[in-house]
């Protein structure tokens, strides 16, 4: 049976891992040796690289139990594969609807030899101006939508970083309800 880890063992990689965040790789682990100076150099170089290990091993485990969803997992099916390809392209169609609202609009105006424009079809002037209105909104819901991807985005790599930050064995409960989360919401790709 192993030793029990000693107490100072415990506090050292606390410090550490807070001093690496604070000041990075490189200076952390040095500003956090000025607290524990009675460890010997061999045995605080151990707890160093079994810090960076363990941190390296967390990030590992929080990418593979979290997707980014920038990375859309592949298909699970054929027809979710064709509908992959038929999917629409987003700004290609506003574009045309765009485009078929100034049509519809130059043929409700027209222009005067001075120049001044005469509305020549109400009706059809209100219909363009209900499709750029139309088109508007969806250009909005467009961007509010990938506002809040890149908002989750942001909160995943927060969560990561918050994981991180705890110290091992809260690390490995967080990871496992994580996982635990993502098998019940994502059944499909869990299932081999």
């Amino acid at each position: 049976m192993p030793r029990p880890p000693a107490p100072a063992r415990i506090e050292a990689i606390k410090a550490i891992r807070d001093h690496m965040r604070n000041h990075g790789p490189v200076e952390g682990p040095r500003r956090a040796r000025l607290n524990f100076a009675d460890v010997p150099a061999p045995t605080w170089h151990r707890w160093v690289r079994i810090t960076r290990d363990e941190d390296k091993d967390l990030i590992a485990q929080a990418a593979e139990i979290v997707p980014r969803l920038d990375q859309p997992a592949p298909p699970l099916t054929e027809p979710d594969r064709i509908s992959v390809r038929r999917a629409i392209d987003f700004y290609r169609e506003l574009d045309a609807m765009v485009a078929d609202a100034e049509l519809l609009a130059s043929h409700a105006i027209a222009r005067s030899e001075d120049g001044t424009r005469l509305v020549r079809n109400p009706q059809l002037l209100a219909t363009a101006h209900r499709m750029r209105a139309t088109n508007l909104a969806l250009a909005m819901k467009y961007s509010e939508m990938v506002w809040s991807v890149e908002r989750i985005e942001q909160m995943h790599d927060a969560m990561a970083l918050a994981v991180l930050q705890a110290d091992r064995e809260t690390g490995k409960r967080v990871l496992a309800a994580m996982k635990d989360v993502q098998t019940r919401w994502n059944p499909e790709r869990n299932q081999s």
